[in-house]
């Protein structure tokens, strides 16, 4: 489990990496597109949530290699 601030940043890494819009991030990772904002504003990310959202940062990566290797 990661702590809030690395969490936070750990996902606006991902946003630069990815450019993607936060509020895409939110719906395409938890189907809340207010997630990032709320989080950068303090919201608390449970360890349930992080999963999901590592998961979906480390998933989408993956498919963006198999991308680029096929």
């Amino acid at each position: 489990m990661t702590n809030q601030p690395e969490i936070l940043d750990r996902v606006e890494g991902f946003l630069r990496e990815a450019r993607m819009a936060p509020s895409t991030f939110g719906m395409k990772a938890l189907n809340d597109r207010h997630f990032v904002s709320q989080l950068r504003s303090g919201r608390e990310c449970l360890p349930k949530t992080q999963n999901v959202v590592l998961a979906f940062m480390r998933g989408y990566r993956e498919g963006l290699d198999a991308k680029v290797a096929a």
